[in-house]
């Protein structure tokens, strides 16, 4: 292996070589003492340079930006981990109250589980045997925590959601949320 690059290496310094000494040795010897030390001075800012530029400074910016992703990665870490606490916090809550099942009419059902997570409701309509109900801005997790309580706790069946994006984030527009009786 060492012999092919040592042939490889002399395959390439050699035109170099020839090429120095037919043209180049007599031209630098041309050259008085100060244009001399102004080419090897402008060599050695030349080296640098390249040096810089083809090494340093790539490897520097790929160093800046592994530490940003690094830091995107970390705040993405936190965050997750955060809201799992709140989802664990709101499921556990939730599983308690799930032992206890809501009495009443459907729309009674409805409008006591709906203050209880505390959201206000702009329409409720019956509409047959079902209930269809409207609201402006809501939370989604207390959204979400009053569809789980009415279908384990409630017996009430989800027909059809409509939701649209709200103004705020963590907040949607219930266009329409139709419930029946669940099916025994």
């Amino acid at each position: 292996m060492s012999t092919a690059i040592t042939n490889i290496t002399e395959k390439v310094t050699t035109p170099v070589k020839n090429l120095w000494q037919a043209h180049g040795q007599s031209h630098w010897q041309g050259l008085n003492a100060r244009e001399q030390l102004l080419v090897k001075s402008g060599l050695i800012v030349a080296v640098i340079g390249i040096l810089y530029f083809a090494i340093w400074a790539p490897l520097s910016n790929a160093v800046t930006q592994a530490e940003l992703r690094v830091q995107g990665q970390q705040q993405l870490l936190t965050w997750v981990r955060d809201k799992t606490a709140q989802y664990q916090a709101l499921t556990g809550g939730a599983s308690q109250l799930s032992g206890q099942q809501v009495q009443g009419t459907l729309t009674q059902r409805f409008t006591r589980l709906a203050q209880q997570q505390q959201i206000s409701v702009n329409r409720t309509q019956p509409q047959g045997n079902d209930l269809v109900v409207v609201t402006d801005e809501v939370d989604f997790a207390k959204l979400l925590r009053l569809l789980h309580q009415l279908q384990t706790q409630a017996g009430v069946q989800i027909q059809q959601l409509d939701l649209a994006e709200a103004n705020t984030e963590g907040q949607v527009r219930v266009r329409r949320l139709q419930l029946s009786e669940a099916a025994s």
